[in-house]
């Protein structure tokens, strides 16, 4: 009987991968796309071994491993986790992971990881003895006769190489006319990381949003009641000068406003935050001054983000990235 492994993953990208190459090595996959799906996998199909990425919105990987081994029935189950921040290993070596895996994967190294801890000696030993690939041998090449050495020509001047494009600063900057005039949503992103920030704004535009950067919390809500936003980006692990979940509040507060004026005007019956102006937490790579992110650290972020979304955030869609992002908020844009 075939193993059955248990695959959870956020991004669809990353989850097919592994899907395609455990199953082609004979595993069973079962796949779930966060910790919360995670958990309810495990309880139903009974895998032999769990893989689960770090990163993930509503419950992430830390949270998905402390339920695991707080159940008698699933904490003897091993588990691979995968992530691209390398420093947290320690964190997870502390409360007893079998395996931690960095990004981008290895994919003999995992496969190696998988076949030790399902006892699966056939794979194994297809591993060994795979070949490592022949260096490839270069063809002599072929003599040609030496041409007559051309007549001296004046050299021509070099070509000026295009000045490369200025990344758009994260202010408070007006959108272009196109984009102002077509725009189906009007954008906020708050946030530390410029270079984030700028790669959310060139995605966001392609779907033809107006989008405004924000780099200063302090002017966050006078600049979304000016604005008019209908959908605001939140770094939730930036530094900022009051609390997130506090700045969650004063923007759920100008939100509800705005509901009763639209109410009021019998513009729209649904009052609700999520239809008016719905609020995404996103996060982005962070390093600690020891430079190892602690339990303590992952435990305080989890009771931050869940903070937030009881003042009025709308989701968390974790870790920024640009394979999965418009996938995630698809339904935040109309």
């Amino acid at each position: 009987m075939a193993n059955k492994v248990l695959v959870v993953d956020d991004d669809p990208v990353s989850l097919e991968l592994l899907r395609a190459r455990l199953s082609a090595n004979g595993y069973t996959v079962v796949s779930a796309v966060d910790g919360s799906e995670g958990l309810q996998k495990a309880k139903q199909d009974k895998p032999d071994l769990i893989v689960t990425d770090f990163m993930m919105p509503q419950m992430d990987g830390f949270t998905f491993f402390k339920e695991l081994k707080k159940d008698e029935k699933m904490a003897s189950i091993p588990i691979i986790v995968l992530t691209a921040r390398a420093k947290i290993e320690d964190s997870f070596k502390v409360f007893g992971v079998d395996s931690f895996l960095t990004k981008p994967l290895n994919m003999d190294l995992f496969l190696s990881e998988v076949a030790k801890l399902t006892k699966n000696s056939d794979l194994l030993n297809k591993l060994s003895g795979a070949p490592t690939g022949t260096p490839e041998v270069k063809k002599p090449e072929a003599k040609t006769e030496a041409k007559p050495p051309e007549p001296k020509s004046k050299p021509a001047e070099p070509t000026k190489q295009p000045e490369p494009p200025k990344p758009v600063k994260p202010s408070v900057a007006k959108p272009s006319a196109d984009v102002k005039s077509n725009a189906k949503n009007k954008v906020l992103i708050f946030g530390a990381n410029e270079s984030i920030m700028n790669k959310m704004l060139q995605e966001l535009e392609g779907k033809k949003c107006q989008v405004t950067l924000l780099k200063d919390d302090k002017q966050l809500v006078s600049q979304a009641e000016k604005l008019e936003v209908n959908l605001i980006f939140l770094q939730v692990n930036a530094v900022t000068s009051i609390p997130v979940d506090q700045i969650v509040v004063q923007l759920s507060d100008l939100i509800r406003k705005k509901a009763k004026e639209a109410r009021a005007e019998e513009k729209d019956e649904d009052d609700s935050i999520e239809k008016i102006c719905p609020i995404i937490l996103y996060k982005v790579e962070a390093e600690t001054e020891a430079g190892t992110l602690s339990g303590s650290d992952l435990a305080d972020m989890e009771n931050l983000v869940q903070k937030c979304q009881e003042q009025g955030a709308s989701k968390y869609i974790g870790l920024y990235s640009s394979l999965s992002f418009m996938s995630k908020i698809k339904n935040y844009l109309t």
